[in-house]
């Protein structure tokens, strides 16, 4: 994907001729396609149980448990998105190890809501949160689509840059 955009970008007509017309039409089409997955796909790397009255319970019984608060948030986002975005808000207020992640989780939520101003902000946020180091490639890559959604190509494709330099 990113070496597509790289192609794209490119101003030497030399290495936009060996690429047909289609195929650059294509790639433009499945590039957010392509983003989208490497999102979704980003969160099921690793194994966690979603086990909603189990992390639940958890919240109840350890209230400042960052991670259980915005994985319940995760589990809880397209069923309940109001209940969603206060757990991300707690989690959010402990400013723990977990923080990054509740911001990009709470990012999920408004994009699914069509709030993508927000989105960036929290995206945003997560990217300059001191320690994010783990998720950063991820976020990169949904601050781009969210950018691309808002028509700022420009600003996209410079994410696009970061999350390149991060993962060659």
């Amino acid at each position: 994907v990113l070496a597509l955009f790289g192609l794209l970008r490119s101003d030497s007509d030399a290495a936009l001729a060996g690429a047909s017309r289609r195929s650059l039409r294509l790639a433009i089409y499945l590039i957010p396609v392509a983003l989208l997955l490497i999102m979704r796909t980003r969160d099921h790397t690793r194994v966690l149980v979603t086990n909603e009255s189990m992390w639940a319970d958890t919240v109840v019984k350890q209230p400042s448990n960052q991670r259980a608060l915005f994985t319940l948030a995760k589990i809880r986002a397209k069923r309940d998105p109001p209940s969603a975005l206060q757990l991300c808000d707690e989690a959010i207020a402990l400013q723990g190890r977990y923080t990054a992640r509740a911001f990009e989780a709470r990012a999920g939520i408004w994009i699914e809501q069509g709030e993508l101003q927000k989105a960036l902000d929290d995206l945003t946020q997560a990217i300059q949160w001191p320690g994010n180091r783990l998720s950063l490639l991820g976020t990169y890559q949904s601050r781009a689509m969210v950018l691309r959604d808002l028509h700022r190509h420009d600003e996209a494709l410079l994410d696009l840059d970061s999350a390149e330099a991060l993962d060659p």
